[in-house]
């Protein structure tokens, strides 16, 4: 009799048991759990398969194709710290108390990409002044895909020489940055001291997200100089007329260019650039129409790299 009767005082404290109400958040029925988005900054474009991790606890979930995470665990109450991170993205950290109200939403930053690094020299030979000019020729394409409007800075600089500078945009919108360094300007006397010294770029965008770039190195410096033959001295030519230069011989493999620039009184103007002309060439016939004045042409020696060495001016007149 006793066994009967504790059977069914059990059966009964279950059913009040179930009966209960659970709005308490340690009731694990309830199922304590942390829910979001992952989204790009500017937009509310989502964004799949972001690993969102809450800090604590290890508790690792993937974004969706519409950016929804749910993060489920044996959770207590409390503040808890839950990063998203995803490549191409700067990582962002939150805060959340649990039991959690509102969803979390991370507005993640796009990092900067470069998608285009040369670093180039350029020699030049002149008439006046007397020495030549060596410069190298830095120029880099980055991408945004927060948009170009993101871009706030290009600089670059060379750890080993505590030397840095910034870089400038040449063709707006289009993202190249470009500039120009000569040995004076990080206190050296010749380019050949910038040889072995790596130059790393750095990105950086409005928010403050920072990309920077495996280390460049210089690749040639030409000495050699090519040299211009006809039309030269201010000789009257008149389209179509030929260009000759003296051949090279060099141990690597090249092309020439050609420039033709127009000269005014304290300024000259590139009218035309002829290039990848073969290196056993040694003349080419030039045949654009060109308004009456006075002009000069280089030649140009450029190998695979982008290095270049240009001529002396050779001056001509159209009639």
């Amino acid at each position: 009799m006793r066994i009967i009767i504790g059977v069914i005082v059990a059966i009964w404290l279950t059913g009040c048991i179930n009966d209960a109400p659970h709005d308490n958040p340690l009731d694990p029925i309830n199922g304590l759990e942390i829910q979001g988005k992952v989204e790009r900054l500017y937009t509310a474009d989502p964004i799949p398969g972001a690993k969102v991790t809450l800090l604590s606890n290890n508790v690792v979930s993937i974004s969706n194709q519409e950016g929804n995470f749910r993060l489920k665990g044996d959770f207590s109450p409390g503040n808890y710290s839950v990063t998203c991170e995803i490549e191409g993205f700067r990582a962002e950290t939150l805060s959340v108390s649990l039991p959690q109200e509102t969803p979390l939403t991370f507005k993640l930053d796009a990092l900067p990409v470069f998608t285009n690094m040369k670093l180039t020299t350029h020699h030049i030979a002149r008439f006046f002044p007397p020495d030549d000019l060596f410069f190298i020729q830095l120029e880099v394409t980055v991408n945004d895909s927060d948009g170009l409007g993101d871009i706030q800075q290009v600089t670059y600089y060379i750890p080993s020489l505590n030397f840095s500078d910034t870089l400038t945009q040449v063709s707006p919108p289009q993202p190249i940055f470009a500039g120009e360094l000569e040995p004076h300007h990080a206190g050296l006397l010749t380019l050949h001291e910038f040889i072995g010294h790596p130059f790393f770029f750095t990105f950086s965008d409005i928010p403050g997200a920072i990309s920077r770039s495996q280390g460049q190195y210089l690749t040639r410096i030409i000495e050699e100089i090519p040299t211009g033959v006809s039309p030269t001295g201010g000789e009257t030519v008149s389209p179509p007329f030929t260009i000759e230069w003296q051949p090279d011989i060099l141990p690597y493999s090249f092309t020439y260019a050609i420039g033709i620039y127009q000269q005014f009184f304290n300024f000259s103007v590139l009218i035309e650039e002829v290039t990848e002309i073969p290196s056993d060439s040694t003349s080419i016939t030039y045949s654009t129409p060109l308004a009456p004045g006075n002009y000069y042409w280089v030649v140009y020696i450029e190998d695979e790299f982008g290095n270049r060495s240009r001529s002396r001016e050779n001056p001509f007149t159209i009639p």
